[in-house]
């Protein structure tokens, strides 16, 4: 989302606030078996866009459980 928002904004501070993120999660690691291959890993990024829409949406959903 924040990138999204970030292509409609110009050039500038409140830009580089969207579009500045943090990447937390396991880099891929790879087992070979004698049958196959299998790659395991997970990576969230999180920017300020993101953690807004889990508020809001934490909001609003909490009414209807």
């Amino acid at each position: 989302m924040g990138d999204l928002l970030a292509l409609f904004l110009p050039e500038g501070v409140v830009k580089q606030f969207f579009l500045q993120s943090v990447s937390l999660g396991i880099s891929p690691m790879t087992l070979d078996f004698v049958v196959g291959t299998v790659t395991l890993g997970l990576r969230v990024k999180f920017n300020i866009s993101s953690v807004l829409g889990l508020t809001v949406a934490y909001y609003f959903l909490r009414y209807f459980r």
